[in-house]
């Protein structure tokens, strides 16, 4: 698994219910572009220490690095939907097209992506998912952690 580095794009655009945080907010915890940025990371939320960075853990380039790209792909543990998260000072940066490909083999891959912009949320839809069992299936798994 990769190292975050000096990227804390999480630190600002994760909405952390436990800490009162909501998104596009630094959170207080982060020293902004430090090498291991969080604080409190051996007692951080949950919310936090189950979040899955899709730069982090697979093979992609430096180019998708988040706080290069202005994205964050990522997902919950036992979620098939993949949130694809931007800076709110970048809102459009999901368009670039190299990321426009990634949510397109993502969802050829049966995976669905959902956009989170600052004004805008977008679904892109495999065959065999709806809107519905998205939302569904991303309440089902947050119900169960809260339990």
């Amino acid at each position: 698994m990769k190292d975050c580095g000096n990227c804390s794009l999480c630190c600002k655009s994760m909405q952390i219910d436990e800490l009162s945080k909501p998104s596009d907010v630094w959170c207080e915890h982060c020293n902004v572009g430090a090498h291991h940025a969080c604080t409190i990371y051996n007692e951080r939320p949950e919310e936090c220490s189950a979040f899955h960075c899709f730069w982090r853990a697979e093979s992609w380039p430096e180019k998708f690095r988040p706080d290069r790209c202005k994205v964050i792909f990522s997902s919950l543990p036992g979620v098939e939907t993949i949130m694809c998260n931007t800076d709110n000072g970048r809102p459009d940066a999901w368009k670039k097209k190299e990321i426009v490909r990634v949510i397109e083999i993502l969802k050829s891959k049966g995976r669905p992506v959902i956009v989170r912009t600052k004004n805008d949320t977008e679904f892109f839809i495999p065959q065999g998912w709806t809107q519905d069992r998205i939302m569904q299936d991303i309440k089902t798994v947050l119900d169960n952690r809260r339990k």
